[in-house]
C-alpha cells in the first residue's frame, strides 16, 4: 500500500506527496498530464503572447503574465500570485470557465505553511530552520481527509555542501505506518543522485540520477516502474534543452506512467518547445518548465511547491 501511494504521487518528495490530487480531469492521464499542460483539455487561449509552448503535434499555446495583477496563465492553468501575502491560487480552465482548485501560502524562507483545497482539505505546515536551511516540517491536517498527519526531518551531512540536505526522513499516518527516506548525493553543489527507501522493503523504491551542463540541469533519469521499484535500469528520462546562451528551448520526457511500466526508447513521449520570448518567464517561474528547486528531489508538476520572490521587486 505504501508503494502504491508513493507511485501515485509520481515519486515526489514530501511537498508534493502532501498535496491533494491535482485535478479530477488529469488523474487518468497522470503520466502525460502531470508534466504537460498541453495534454489535458482546456478552453482556448484568451489571447496571444510572445511566449508560446509547442507540443509534439506542433500545436502551440500561449503563456501570459500580468505583473500588475499577478496572474500567470497557461493553456490549462491560471495562477494568481500575491507577492505580499506569498500565496499562489491555482485554477483550471474548464469548459465552464476558470475554476479554483487550491491555494498555497508560503513562509519568508519559501516553504509552504498552509494549503487550502476545493475538496475541503486544509493543512498547516510548521517549519523549523537553521538560518535558511529547513530542518523539520510538522504536517497537520485541519480539514478534509486527503492528507495524513506526519513529520519530515532534513539532515545536512555533506561538509562541503552544507546548504543542501542529504537525508530526509518522513513519517506519516497516526500509526506511523508510512515511513520513507530520501538519500541525496551532492557533487559540486548539485544533487546528482536521489534514492527513496521504504524501511519495510528490501529494495530501493526509486533512484533519480541527474546530469548537468555546467551549473544547468540537463537530464534526470528515474529508475522505478509504475508497479516495481528500482532495478538498476532507468525507466523515464526528463531532459531540458538549451541554446548556446543557456536559455531553455524545450523540455522532453521519454517514458510515461500509464498504469504500466514505462520504457525509455529514445523517442520523447512529451515535448514542450519554448519560444525565445519565454526566457524571462521561465527564469521567474522555473517550475513552468518542471525544474526542481534546491530542496526538491524530482522534476515537478506545473505548480510551485517552493516560493521564490520576484527579483525585480
Amino acid at each position: 500500500m505504501a508503494r502504491a501511494l508513493l507511485k501515485n504521487a509520481a515519486g515526489m518528495d514530501l511537498q508534493r506527496l502532501s498535496t491533494p490530487r491535482l485535478l479530477p480531469s488529469c488523474v487518468a492521464l497522470l503520466g502525460a498530464c502531470a508534466f504537460s499542460a498541453l495534454a489535458c483539455g482546456g478552453v482556448p487561449d484568451a489571447g496571444a503572447s510572445g511566449c508560446w509552448i509547442t507540443d509534439l503535434t506542433g500545436k502551440s499555446t500561449s503563456v501570459t503574465y500580468d505583473a500588475s495583477s499577478g496572474r500567470l496563465a497557461t493553456h490549462d492553468y491560471v495562477y494568481d500570485i500575491d507577492e505580499t501575502a506569498r500565496t499562489i491560487a491555482v485554477s483550471f480552465n474548464e469548459p465552464s470557465g476558470i475554476v479554483w482548485y487550491w491555494t498555497d501560502t508560503f513562509d519568508e524562507i519559501g516553504h509552504r505553511v498552509h494549503l487550502e483545497h476545493r475538496d475541503g482539505t486544509l493543512v498547516d505546515y510548521a517549519n523549523s530552520y537553521d538560518g535558511e536551511r529547513i530542518l523539520r516540517t510538522e504536517v497537520t491536517p485541519t480539514g478534509g481527509q486527503s492528507i495524513d498527519p506526519g513529520t519530515v526531518e532534513y539532515f545536512y551531512e555533506d561538509a562541503e555542501n552544507r546548504e543542501l540536505w542529504t537525508r530526509q526522513e518522513s513519517v506519516f499516518r497516526p500509526d506511523e505506518s508510512l515511513r520513507f527516506t530520501w538519500l541525496r548525493t551532492i557533487e559540486r553543489g548539485h544533487v546528482v543522485r536521489a534514492e527513496q527507501h521504504l524501511p519495510d522493503e528490501t529494495t530501493t523504491n526509486s533512484v533519480w540520477t541527474s546530469t548537468f551542463d555546467g551549473d544547468l540541469l540537463a537530464t534526470v533519469e528515474r529508475d522505478s516502474g509504475f508497479y516495481e521499484g528500482a532495478d538498476g535500469t532507468p525507466d523515464i528520462r526528463f531532459s531540458w534543452l538549451r541554446d548556446s546562451d543557456g536559455n531553455l528551448t524545450a523540455f522532453e520526457q521519454d517514458g510515461t506512467d500509464h498504469a504500466d511500466n514505462p520504457v525509455i526508447d529514445g523517442e520523447p513521449d512529451i515535448h514542450e518547445g519554448y519560444s525565445p520570448a519565454c526566457s524571462d518567464l521561465l527564469t521567474r517561474f522555473p517550475w513552468l518548465a518542471h525544474l526542481p528547486d534546491r530542496d526538491e528531489t524530482t522534476p515537478g508538476f506545473r505548480s510551485a511547491t517552493v516560493w521564490r520572490p520576484d527579483p525585480t521587486r
